[in-house]
């Protein structure tokens, strides 16, 4: 399943996925591509400055379902993103957005270049 959100809100996704039942059994990915270029991401300073509490609020919302879904089944989360000259990471964006799924072990990052 993959979900390619054009802004960084994201309450969407986190309805769709509470939709799931153990028929989707057979789900075993899950990609957040937010490889959208919305100069919304902070380079320095506060996360939820820059996207605003209620979207920083909503990923942890999605966080929370992602945890609940892998907790009966084995999923796995990957965050995809384009690369520029952020000073921070991918990494440190989705530990920023997804705690819990990351302190877990259960997503991925990706990104790629901007071509």
């Amino acid at each position: 399943m993959v979900f390619r959100p054009k802004a960084p809100r994201v309450e969407w996704i986190t309805l769709a996925l509470q939709t799931l039942t153990h028929k989707h059994r057979n789900l075993r990915r899950i990609t957040v591509d937010i490889s959208y270029s919305s100069g919304q991401h902070p380079v320095d300073g506060s996360l939820r400055q820059a996207l605003g509490e209620e979207t920083v609020e909503q990923w942890l919302d999605l966080d929370r379902t992602l945890v609940h879904l892998w907790e009966p089944y084995p999923i796995l989360v990957k965050v995809r993103w384009s690369r520029d000259r952020q000073k921070k990471t991918l990494a440190d964006y989705v530990w920023d957005l997804c705690p819990e799924t990351m302190r877990r072990g259960l997503v991925s990052v990706d990104w790629f270049e901007l071509g």
